[in-house]
């Protein structure tokens, strides 16, 4: 059990003889008691005037002296006659997630509410499926991305971050996936892994440790006006600086995705170990979804993509195998159309939308 004792301090800073609070915190030991004292303090609310404000007590806890075990008797009035002080959250940070917190709170009455009108057998209005709310106070409209997440927006506007931090954000994706056995270093306890350690573990399974089986994804939100070339030349430096890295965690596949500003569909990069090159029959296409282009079939052909800039249409050059200088080559164009949801009109149907596309 963590134990701690609520005091009285009087207006000369000295603290009065006789506690007036107790709170209690259990724990697996004591490091965990005193985690789970921090959150209680967090979630407690008491009504009086106090001038030791429940911010003080988890600045107290979360002191060294106090983690360690190496508090004396003196230890509280030194702080006191330190002038020890809680420390308050940046501005930013409190009105980020304040906004945040209400857009949560709204969401999950609206989808409450819904729910109610579906147990009654009833149909709810579309108007409850609301996924932006605004903030009124702050100007804050947050719009719901996922289960998980929220994009916020200040007077129309919006913060992001493109291949700034995305070498970083790869470093720790690559955490997940483990070491080959040869390579591993020690503290890898740390990573997003889960422990099994004390466990029943079953039967070893022989793997080749230099087989690549990984797979890593990794999205930019929005990669602003730059085109192909200069989007593929930051990314490859980017693959290059973290080779070595991606052979240790026998990744097979990265695959980059990234976003537009306007809402267009995505870019895809994708490049494939041991050498990491980009596959550039498969750019701009789902990697999961590659094998529906069944480009393995034409094996008497050399491959190769025609970028447009229409993204639903995928055109792609086959010249037969021989000679490089015959003229007689076989030359075929295919194309790869893609429809997707909510891109098509009732009133037009899709062949001639496939034709008016093939057209440009």
């Amino acid at each position: 059990f963590a134990h701690h004792f609520v005091f009285e301090v009087d207006i000369t800073g000295q603290v009065n003889t006789f506690q007036f609070g107790h709170i209690f915190a259990y724990g697996e030991n004591r490091s965990a008691s005193r985690k789970h004292m921090v959150v209680a303090l967090k979630e407690l609310s008491i009504r009086g005037d106090f001038r030791t404000t429940v911010e003080y007590l988890i600045k107290l806890l979360e002191t060294p002296a106090f983690e360690e075990n190496t508090i004396t008797s003196g230890w509280l009035d030194q702080l006191i006659s330190n002038k020890l002080t809680a420390e308050r959250p940046d501005t930013m940070l409190a009105v980020t997630s304040g906004a945040v917190n209400r857009a949560h709170l709204a969401s999950e009455a609206c989808i409450e509410e819904y729910r109610k009108g579906l147990e009654k057998g009833q149909v709810p209005s579309k108007e409850v499926l609301k996924t932006v709310f605004p903030v009124d106070k702050y100007k804050f409209t947050a719009t719901r991305a996922s289960v998980d997440s929220y994009h916020l927006f200040i007077n129309g506007s919006k913060c992001f971050t493109s291949f700034d931090e995305a070498e970083e954000q790869l470093a720790r994706a690559l955490e997940v996936f483990p070491r080959a056995r040869a390579k591993s270093k020690k503290g890898f306890e740390t990573s997003l892994l889960a422990d099994l350690g004390g466990k029943r573990k079953p039967a070893p399974r022989i793997e080749n440790e230099s087989e690549l089986m990984g797979v890593c994804n990794v999205a930019i939100r929005d990669v602003g006006d730059l085109d192909d070339n200069q989007i593929f030349s930051q990314i490859n430096r980017i693959i290059h600086d973290c080779k070595d890295e991606l052979l240790a965690r026998r990744i097979r596949r990265v695959t980059f995705i990234c976003g537009h500003k306007d809402g267009a569909y995505p870019g895809y990069f994708t490049f494939r170990g041991p050498t990491y090159q980009e596959d550039e029959s498969i750019r701009h296409s789902e990697p999961a979804l590659a094998f529906q282009l069944e480009l393995g079939r034409l094996s008497k052909f050399r491959i190769k993509p025609v970028f447009t800039e229409n993204r639903n249409i995928h055109v792609y050059e086959a010249v037969g195998k021989g000679p490089e200088n015959d003229k007689a080559a076989d030359k075929r164009y295919f194309t790869r159309a893609v429809v997707r949801p909510g891109r098509l009109r009732d009133d037009i149907p899709t062949a001639e939308y496939l034709i008016s596309e093939a057209d440009r």
